[in-house]
């Protein structure tokens, strides 16, 4: 047979590839964003490229990263650095410490939204009257005997609480965690009152299922 189809030269390639230098050649296709091996190539071809081939790093890339890549393309495993030593490189640390300070900035900008006293006086007021409906409604189920689980109330739609910290200028971190320990205190109360009301007898509550009241019926 004197060619192989573009699937089975493909599907070869990928065999080579795992089994020879496949993290540093996924790591350039993507910083590339492009395959590296010439694809349209003959079968022949393409195996002696990808057995024998060296692969071209762009000008651009940076000194420390051309180095990792180097090292990860080396076509013998036993020349290639483990993955411990890999993550002792120069480049990843960089990225990692890059990372890291990105982290910091965005919480330290999180924590400069705190808005004003007349804000969170606002969210804690909404707070009350918005988990206070939900509370009266689970109260209700408890009453009608029906399981606890279908009174307990369930986290608030996140798009709606992000809608809220704009309109308040809070951060969606506060708001968050405002109605977040509200429901749990919520339902931590649910929890003691359906306690009591099957301790003394009051109907066969059945809390076998683990859901949870939607609370999107309301805020």
């Amino acid at each position: 047979m004197n060619s192989i189809d573009q699937h089975t030269q493909t599907r070869y390639l990928c065999y080579m590839l795992f089994l020879r230098r496949s993290f540093g050649v996924s790591l350039l296709s993507c910083a590339q964003g492009k395959f590296p091996f010439p694809v349209g190539a003959s079968y022949w071809e393409l195996l002696e490229y990808v057995s024998k081939g060296e692969l071209n790093l762009p000008a651009h890339f940076s000194a420390e990263f051309r180095d990792f890549l180097r090292l990860a393309l080396k076509k013998k495993g036993a020349d290639r650095p483990t993955a411990r030593q890999m993550l002792r490189h120069p480049w990843l640390r960089a990225q990692s410490l890059a990372a890291l300070v990105a982290d910091q900035e965005e919480a330290a900008a999180v924590g400069s939204n705190d808005g004003s006293d007349t804000a969170r006086n606002d969210l804690a007021e909404i707070c009350d009257i918005v988990m206070g409906k939900y509370l009266e409604y689970a109260t209700l189920k408890l009453q009608q005997r029906l399981p606890l689980a279908q009174a307990l109330i369930s986290p608030l739609d996140s798009s709606r609480l992000r809608s809220l910290s704009k309109q308040l200028g809070l951060s969606p971190q506060i708001v968050h965690m405002k109605f977040e320990n509200k429901r749990l205190e919520l339902n931590a109360d649910l929890r003691r009152r359906y306690s009591e009301l099957t301790s003394f007898g009051a109907g066969e509550l059945d809390s076998s299922s683990e859901g949870e009241i939607s609370s999107d019926e309301g805020f």
